[in-house]
């Protein structure tokens, strides 16, 4: 981030250009491969070298901003493949998220990813996001958002029951016990 910035202001470009500059400079010298109309680091360990670049204090607010650029103004369905990654960045700046309206579409989100992963017998990972839709929740969530947090208890519960984690399912469950609004709900 700094390197672009001191890049950018040097060279007078805009940082959109600033960046395709050192991206073209990264492809030309090998440090990235273009993958049809991606880059990608040709090897793992030039990704985790250009990673630990990066200093510990700004990446958690580098992923919020690459899931937020990522994410746009786009729906769940248009996001389509790409739903996964733009989950995975939000959830690594989760934590810095304090718009309450952006909080609930970040949960719903996770909820997305978790039923989609869970459609794929992918039943760990469905967990990872529907835990964190969990966590990413408003505190009043129960009030204004009752049902993203019953499916998303449930959808959990019912990830960490597939998975054989019967003691993770106990956290999904007691906040619907507690909060849940009729029977049906309960069960």
């Amino acid at each position: 981030t700094q390197l672009l910035q001191s890049g950018r202001k040097q060279s007078g470009l805009s940082t959109k250009a600033a960046t395709d500059t050192f991206l073209n400079v990264a492809v030309r010298e090998g440090l990235m491969a273009e993958v049809g109309t991606s880059l990608k680091f040709p090897h793992d360990q030039i990704e985790q070298a250009a990673y630990s670049l990066i200093p510990t204090e700004q990446r958690q607010a580098l992923h919020l901003s690459i899931g937020r650029t990522l994410w746009g103004d786009m729906s769940v369905e248009s996001l389509g493949d790409r739903l996964e990654l733009v989950v995975n960045q939000l959830n690594r700046g989760a934590t810095l998220i304090t718009d309450p309206n952006e909080r609930t579409r970040v949960a719903e989100l996770c909820l997305s990813a978790g039923k989609k992963t869970m459609s794929s017998s992918a039943f760990l990972l469905a967990s990872t996001y529907l835990r964190q839709g969990i966590l990413t929740l408003n505190d009043d969530s129960w009030t204004s958002n009752y049902e993203l947090s019953l499916e998303l208890h449930s959808s959990c519960a019912e990830a960490q029951y597939a998975t054989g984690n019967h003691a993770g399912i106990s956290p999904s469950v007691k906040p619907i016990m507690r909060n849940g609004r009729c029977l049906h709900d309960k069960l």
